[in-house]
């Protein structure tokens, strides 16, 4: 028995005759007969009592056709189950992007006890460049995302201020330059330098502050592991460049910021015009909750 056969039987035992199934369904009268023949066969059993006048379904016909309702209930019942326990999925994930300097704060400062208070709510997580995040949002690849200090000035997108941060140094408590309440190109140069291997903002403003004195940084550290800069600069060994609030958990390393650098804020951006889920909604009051202000545009 096929669905395609259950489908004629059930269109044939409708309309009591067979040529006007045929018509309805676009296929050959043979094509209906043959199918209710094979499944007579499979029954052993007649379905249709025929006539010149068309057919008239059986005792068995009648159980037959019961049963196919029974099962089609069944099926639908199913279906709208799986597809309410799917929907459910789909309604407790939120996608989140951040970029490779931002995300351990997001994690600590929000996500983590966003966890603790929606158990039930899934963060899938996504990391890219700063540069990217804006193409993800607005093709509805993210729910949210988390960028460090750039304005997206685009009518459908709303967005709520988090926290500032500025360019920084990390030096040992033990370095002369851990005194100085704030350092100049002139502070860094000649000394060992550590950086991410990561887009960070305001790298360029460094290059081009060495450029116009003639020179270039030493950069004897770049890598993707800030645990390695935390435990090189702690032992005195370099000074790593990073926002502050990258190295704010740092023992024993001084945390002064860089006088050719503003503060900026990082920000959570949202798609206004998409359809958002429930999910959305309760991450979006959350975020609303901590932050205390919202600015949309």
């Amino acid at each position: 028995m096929t669905p395609t056969q259950i489908k004629y039987f059930e269109a044939t035992y409708a309309k009591g005759n067979i040529a006007a199934t045929a018509k309805e369904l676009y296929v050959s009268r043979p094509v209906i007969s043959r199918s209710i023949k094979e499944l007579e066969e499979e029954f052993g059993c007649l379905l249709f009592i025929r006539s010149p006048k068309g057919v008239e379904p059986t005792r068995e016909g009648h159980i037959l056709h019961q049963l196919f309702l029974e099962l089609d209930y069944s099926y639908q019942t199913a279906l709208r189950k799986i597809r309410d326990e799917s929907s459910k999925e789909t309604e407790q994930k939120i996608r989140i992007a951040i970029t490779p300097t931002n995300g351990y704060e997001i994690y600590e400062s929000y996500c983590r006890e966003f966890y603790q208070q929606y158990p039930s709510f899934k963060l899938e997580i996504i990391e890219r460049p700063a540069n990217e995040i804006l193409e993800l949002i607005l093709n509805n690849a993210v729910d949210v995302a988390f960028t460090p200090g750039r304005l997206y000035e685009f009518s459908v997108l709303g967005h709520m201020d988090l926290f500032d941060s500025i360019m920084s140094i990390g030096v040992s408590v033990n370095n002369p330059l851990a005194s100085k309440k704030t350092v100049g190109i002139l502070d860094l140069l000649d000394k060992p330098l550590g950086i991410l291997d990561a887009p960070l903002p305001g790298k360029k403003r460094i290059d081009t502050c060495f450029t116009s004195i003639g020179r270039k940084p030493d950069v004897v550290v770049q890598t993707s592991l800030q645990e390695l800069l935390y435990r090189m600069t702690q032992e005195n060994y370099i000074i790593t460049i990073l926002p502050n609030n990258l190295m704010k958990n740092w023992n024993d390393v001084a945390i002064i910021p860089i006088d050719f650098f503003e503060s900026y804020t990082h920000k959570m951006y949202w798609n206004k015009a998409m359809v958002h889920n429930f999910a959305f909604d309760i991450f979006y009051e959350f975020m609303k909750n901590k932050c205390n202000s919202i600015i949309e545009k």
